[in-house]
């Protein structure tokens, strides 16, 4: 329903990090009465949203210069994170950056970061492992964590899809049967006998671990949409 995710959308605007701000959003927003929309469901808009304002104000966040002498000068790097409503992660990101700007190239630093913020058991300062571990545990919006679950949830779903076709008698093609066909662009699943939904003739099915908002559908998954379109 537009207007019902419109109207939560309003409500969870102004929150930025804190997720005792978003709980009590969903409550009110939940006291009004809404029916269907579960927290579950609410939850997941809050997450997106939350990933969206850090993407968007990351660009232009002038402060993450002070934040790393803020460190240098002793300070926690969560501590900091929290004064300035950051993700612990991207903060802790820039810092190990910056750390390892002093002994290698750019270049190379900026490579080595993505693979010790996955790893950060490789990080050789003890301080400075410690902290960006502490970091990664606190943040499950920004850090791999966030990747690990939706992975996760990801493959439940497919397999709830899977299981929920098997049980009506819809013959179909998983993701696995396409690629073994050499089929590059693969959605879940593959119909092999058309299903009509809501008047309309569904020949393939792609389940997303996450919400479906109008900007996620239009500026993050139509490509992918369209070359399932243009193939099955």
């Amino acid at each position: 329903d537009k207007g019902k995710h419109e109207r939560l959308v309003s409500e969870l605007d102004s929150i930025e990090r804190v997720e005792e701000e978003a709980v009590a959003a969903m409550k009110r927003y939940l006291s009004h009465g809404t029916g269907i929309i579960t927290y579950a469901t609410i939850l997941s808009i809050f997450l997106q949203k939350y990933q969206m304002y850090y993407l968007r104000t990351k660009a232009r966040w002038q402060g993450i210069r002070r934040c790393v002498q803020r460190y240098y000068e002793g300070e926690d790097i969560v501590s900091i994170a929290v004064s300035q409503r950051k993700s612990p992660y991207l903060v802790a990101r820039s810092i190990l950056e910056d750390h390892l700007s002093y002994t290698y190239p750019q270049s190379v630093a900026k490579k080595m970061v993505s693979k010790l913020m996955r790893n950060p058991s490789l990080i050789e300062d003890d301080i400075l492992r410690e902290q960006i571990e502490k970091c990664i545990d606190l943040d499950l919006h920004c850090s791999p964590y966030f990747d690990y679950i939706r992975r996760f949830v990801g493959a439940e779903y497919e397999h709830i899809l899977q299981e929920k076709l098997r049980n009506r008698g819809i013959p179909h093609q998983s993701e696995d049967d396409l690629k073994e066909e050499g089929m590059d662009k693969t959605p879940d699943v593959r119909l092999l006998v058309p299903v009509d939904i809501s008047k309309q003739s569904v020949t393939w099915i792609d389940s997303k671990a996450s919400f479906g908002d109008p900007i996620s559908h239009e500026k993050h998954n139509q490509q992918q949409i369209q070359q399932y379109v243009d193939r099955y």
